[in-house]
């Protein structure tokens, strides 16, 4: 039985991650404004908040694998299951060849254009001032780290767990998706609800495209992921289509839970 407290503590520990990097920005400031006792405060301070940091970010990831292990079992739980899907490897392998150029199409957008452009209007905005140029700067690389090293990890778990797979299937289940029994799309439980599936084109290619509610920030943020539709299947789409939304999570019943 898991510790009642276990919540708790996962929240408390996520907490120190921009406690952290609030530490480590605090230390920069005050050697790049206290030229004195600001350099003896920092050997104490940053060592301190690179510690926090990497032992939240290792408890974060032990704690959503452990979730995951936890997830694939409900998953193969055929009581659960809406429905099995079947492909032909060549049909799969075209599929997600595309998905994942379209994966690395964002990739590259976040790293080389987006981050470039914030870079030019921050020496615009702070050419006059470098001391809070290089904060800001600072601040801008931690971001792009974190945020490129989140992206990689998904291109490289969904390149591993998706291409070379000699019977390529996927379960479509009430509480998430299991392809090729390794491959997780979780909803309607700790990690988001699904809100709707809704049969289209993607990659020029029928799909099924789940869009999921999932916590972030102030409010939600929502994910979209497609999945092929067999062509031997395509004509059950919209049959699929509706027994998954049977178990979508509209607005109404999200508030009420």
């Amino acid at each position: 039985m898991k510790n009642p407290f276990w919540k708790i503590k996962s929240i408390l520990i996520v907490l120190l991650i921009p406690f952290s990097v609030f530490l480590i920005l605090a230390s920069i400031l005050l050697i790049l404004f206290n030229e004195k006792d600001g350099y003896l405060v920092s050997l104490f301070l940053i060592p301190l908040g690179i510690t926090l940091c990497t032992y939240s970010f290792k408890y974060v990831i032990r704690t959503n694998k452990s979730f995951k292990n936890d997830l694939i079992v409900h998953l193969n739980d055929d009581s659960r299951l809406i429905e099995l899907f079947n492909y032909e490897k060549i049909e799969w392998l075209n599929f997600v060849e595309k998905y994942y150029q379209k994966k690395i199409k964002k990739y590259k957008i976040t790293l080389f254009i987006v981050i470039p452009i914030i870079l030019s209007f921050m020496i615009m905005l702070y050419r006059e001032d470098y001391k809070v140029f290089i904060l800001s700067s600072f601040l801008l690389l931690s971001i792009t780290t974190v945020v490129s090293l989140v992206l990689r990890k998904s291109l490289v778990e969904f390149k591993s767990k998706l291409f070379d797979f000699e019977n390529p299937q996927a379960k479509i289940t009430t509480i998430g998706i299991l392809i090729n029994k390794s491959y997780i799309v979780s909803y309607n439980n700790q990690d988001g609800w699904l809100t709707k599936c809704t049969s289209k084109l993607f990659v020029d290619m029928k799909c099924l495209e789940f869009e999921i509610r999932r916590s972030g920030g102030k409010g939600h943020v929502y994910q979209y992921f497609n999945l092929l539709i067999p062509k031997k299947r395509e004509q059950d789409a919209i049959m699929t289509e509706s027994r998954v939304n049977e178990y979508a999570v509209t607005k109404t019943k999200y508030n009420k839970i």
